[in-house]
Formats: structure tokens, C-alpha cells, sequence
């Protein structure tokens, strides 16, 4: 059964709205929700295609010098399926947003999957999944921590799990997985496919995510992170570890960084608690 995204308009009424919300505020936050989904499912689809066509091209060349392997059948059997995988796919990422428009996103994490270790391919292709979910982490990592925060604090959480948070390249990488789940294709071409994808969504996610906190910052009042809360928790814990001067460094000029965080110069005090200096400062 297809499970269609929930559109947001005039129709929205305090019934339909969640008992915690009050209908203004549903309203705002399912507003951003479409914004967001609109930033991500467009991009990250048509690179889902690319990366097929790339295999495809790439087990034609195999063919061509005689793999068996990987060659004319393997050619055919993606063929096949190249579309059914598209549709599960850009489905799992619906699903996501759904979930996270019912204010209930431990819900996504139903379509985790569960290799079995017990089979030597189902391994590999597990490890395909997680290398492709660490790489793409490690490469956007504080855009995409910011991100994370600003859209558990949209939907009135502590935080988001990456398994729940459709932005999430462990999101994406189980995605994947799950779309291609029960397909004629060999191990082999599974990872293969997640490697294309990997090298596809590198830049587009560098784009997504800055637009994607650029929305959310532009909400104003409405989206917030406690950024003073975090920089004092990050300071007190390196205090902790022992240190006693401590300076912040803004990053690329893209980076969108609280201003008053950036110019802090941060000591401690006998009772090692953080206290924020003028910028320029010296001791």
C-alpha cells in the first residue's frame, strides 16, 4: 500500500492537530517540515538514479572484458529492479517524514534493518551500509549536528535519532539497504551501488544541509537552539578534563555560528565554571 506524504493547508483544523500543540504551532512546524522534505527528497533521489546508472555503466564496461561475475546478467537483473528501487527508496525517506510530522520519529526506525551476520555477503553488505552512513557523517559532521539539533527542537525533543532523522546518513545508508532488500542482485552489485551512492550524495549533502539550516534560521523565534546552554556544557566538560584556557575559532564563513560564541574567550574560575571574557582580551 502506497503511504503518501501529509500535505499541510487550509484544511488543518485544532482537531486534527495534535493534542500537544496548540493549531498555530502544528501549522509553523508542519510548514518546515514541507520546506525541509522539499530540500531533501529531490536531491537525494535523482542521486539515487545517477549512482544506478553509474553501476550500469560500470557492469556494462565489466561485461564488455569478459567478467562473468559481474557482467551481463547482473547488467540485466539491475535493469530490472532499477526502478522498484527508486520508489522504495524516495518511500522510506516519505515514511520518515511522516513520522516526523506525527511528532512520533521512533516509528521510522521500524524499517531499520537486521543483517544477518550469519552469511559471509550479508556481512559485506552490512559493512557497505555503515561505511557509507560513517563516511558521509564524518565529512558533514557539525552541519549536520546542528541540523539534527534544530529539528528535535522543532518537534519539541531532546534529540533525534539518526535512525529516525530522514537527514541522517545512517537514515539514507538503511534506506538504501531496505529498497534494495529482496531484489534478484547479487551482493556484489549491492555494494557496488552503495559505493556510487556514497560518492553521489558528498557534495549534495554539503548543499542540503546548509540550505536546510539556512530555512530553519531564517524561522526565527520559532526554530532555537540553546546555543549559550551548549557552549557552556562543552566548556565546563573540557574543564573538567583538566584544561584552564580555552578559545573558540569560528569556522568556514558559511557556518552559521551565534555571534556572541564566536568572539567569547572562555577562563575558569576557582570553582571551574566557564566565564565569557570581551573578544580581544588578554590575560
Amino acid at each position: 500500500m502506497a503511504i503518501k506524504p501529509i500535505r499541510i493547508g487550509s484544511n488543518v483544523t485544532q482537531e486534527n492537530a495534535p493534542d500537544s500543540l496548540p493549531l498555530q504551532a502544528f501549522t509553523v512546524r508542519s510548514g518546515l517540515l514541507d520546506s525541509l522534505q522539499a530540500q531533501l527528497i529531490p536531491g537525494v533521489v535523482p542521486a539515487l538514479d545517477r549512482a544506478l546508472g553509474r553501476v550500469d555503466d560500470y557492469l556494462f564496461d565489466r561485461s564488455q572484458s569478459g567478467d562473468d561475475a559481474l557482467g551481463l546478467t547482473a547488467l540485466r537483473d539491475l535493469r530490472q529492479v532499477r526502478g522498484q528501487i527508486l520508489k522504495r527508496f524516495e518511500q522510506s525517506l516519505l515514511v520518515g517524514f511522516r513520522a516526523l510530522r506525527e511528532a512520533q520519529p521512533e516509528s521510522a526506525e521500524v524499517f531499520s534493518r537486521a543483517l544477518s551476520l550469519l552469511s559471509e555477503e550479508g556481512l559485506e553488505e552490512q559493512l557497505a551500509t555503515e561505511q557509507l552512513a560513517e563516511s558521509l557523517t564524518r565529512l558533514h559532521a557539525p552541519a549536520l549536528e546542528v541540523l539534527g539539533l534544530r529539528v528535535a527542537k522543532l518537534l519539541g525533543l531532546g534529540e533525534l535519532a539518526p535512525a529516525a532523522n530522514p537527514f541522517a546518513p545512517p537514515f539514507l545508508a538503511t534506506a538504501l539497504g531496505n529498497a534494495m532488500e529482496g531484489m534478484p542482485l547479487d551482493a556484489a552489485v549491492r555494494i557496488v551501488v552503495f559505493k556510487f551512492f556514497e560518492r553521489e550524495l558528498g557534495p549534495l549533502l554539503a548543499t542540503c544541509y546548509e540550505r536546510s539550516n539556512a530555512q530553519l534560521v531564517n524561522a526565527g523565534g520559532k526554530v532555537l537552539v540553546d546555543e549559550r546552554e551548549g557552549v557552556y556544557e562543552g566548556v565546563a566538560h573540557l574543564l573538567r578534563l583538566g584544561h584552564r584556557r580555552i578559545a573558540m575559532i569560528n569556522g568556514v564563513v558559511t557556518t552559521k555560528l551565534p555571534r556572541k560564541a564566536c568572539c567569547w574567550v572562555i577562563d575558569s574560575d576557582e570553582t571551574n565554571r566557564p566565564t565569557p571574557r570581551s573578544r580581544g582580551a588578554r590575560s
